[in-house]
């Protein structure tokens, strides 16, 4: 028996209709799209039908992940020296990138550029986010337990579901941040905010 390939498609079986995705095995291309048609019931398939291969699409996708992440530990180890004062170093710019779901546990990323950065669900347990510029960045989900926001710009953040448990937001700029469903002591939220709450 030969072996089948798994194969992703897009398909947009009439015009007015959505685009509809899925994964079906077939020995070759030629016949994944055989198969399309007797299951959209078209002699011929629409002309923008996308047939993916998961296995090369998997790998390419892990390939552009390692790459990213090869070329994150460049950044964070020239900006780890421009902290010390070494030559060489630089501050890390790592605004508008998509970060989600990095480990940066423990991380030194003071006086960082993070604007506008996707960090949702990354892990920044313990990380120093002194003075960083968190301004519009996605940090929803993110773990944050015991990290150092201390003069950081958080204004605009989607806080949203974070863990900030322990976090230390000393002088640091919320304006219009979104803090829903974050997960934070009440007092340490109030004292975050500037809440005033009632004397006793």
């Amino acid at each position: 028996m030969m072996d089948e390939t798994v194969y992703c498609y897009e398909i947009r079986p009439f015009p007015d209709s959505p685009v509809e995705v899925g994964e079906i095995a077939a020995r070759d291309e030629d016949d994944a799209r055989r198969q399309l048609r007797v299951r959209y019931l078209c002699p011929q398939l629409p002309s923008d039908t996308r047939l993916y291969d998961k296995a090369l699409m998997d790998k390419t996708a892990a390939q552009a992940r390692s790459q990213k992440l090869r070329n994150l530990l460049r950044v964070l180890a020239a900006h780890h020296s421009w902290l010390r004062g070494d030559d060489g170093g630089e501050r890390a710019d790592l605004s508008g990138l998509d970060l989600a779901g990095v480990d940066f546990k423990g991380a030194d990323l003071t006086d960082a550029d993070l604007s506008g950065t996707d960090l949702a669900d990354a892990d920044l347990r313990d990380t120093r986010l002194i003075r960083a510029n968190l301004s519009q960045a996605m940090l929803r989900g993110a773990d944050m337990r015991g990290s150092n926001l201390s003069g950081a710009d958080l204004s605009e953040a989607d806080l949203r579901d974070a863990d900030l448990r322990d976090a230390s937001f000393d002088t640091a700029d919320v304006w219009r941040a979104n803090f829903r469903g974050c997960i934070i002591a009440p007092q340490a939220l109030h004292d975050l905010l500037g809440c005033k709450t009632a004397s006793t």
